[in-house]
């Protein structure tokens, strides 16, 4: 196991010793993780191995019952509170009878977006590299085709 690295804010997560319980069960045992900023990291595990506890901990969803976790260098809920983090929970909440486009419009009208029917200026438009992304492998796969389709028209 490597030594950890010093803990800065040019880590977009670290967590150092981090330890979450639920009564008996030990959902995360002393976890030593750091996400450099602008980096993209996966967590893989079975079932039950800590990854949404962990995350959930990340988005502020969940506070560690031990050792420490910074986002952005400061609280998790800080970075959450000013917009720094996004969290998309496993079942995503999209219709499907709806394209890609129609939930687009559908959820921009939700939230009070100006001409949520225009085109955006660029096709990927860029996002601060501070932002944290997870997707499982499915999703993950079920962009990879939705940007084929796309290139292709």
């Amino acid at each position: 196991m490597l030594p950890p690295r010093k803990m800065t804010e040019d880590f977009a997560v670290a967590a150092s010793g981090t330890r979450k319980r639920f009564g008996a069960i030990e959902a995360l045992r002393g976890i030593d993780i750091t996400v450099r900023v602008g980096e993209i990291y996966g967590l893989l595990g079975p079932n039950g191995s800590g990854k949404t506890t962990f995350i959930r901990c990340v988005a502020g969803l969940l506070r560690p019952d031990g050792g420490t976790l910074t986002v952005l260098g400061g609280a998790p809920r800080a970075a959450v509170a000013a917009g720094q983090v996004g969290y998309m929970t496993q079942a995503p909440a999209l219709y499907g009878d709806l394209s890609v486009a129609e939930n687009l419009r559908f959820f921009a009208a939700l939230q009070g977006v100006d001409h949520a029917d225009g085109r955006p200026s660029e096709p990927f438009p860029t996002t601060d590299s501070r932002t944290l992304v997870t997707a499982s492998t499915r999703e993950a796969a079920a962009l990879g085709d939705t940007a084929r389709r796309a290139r292709r028209g």
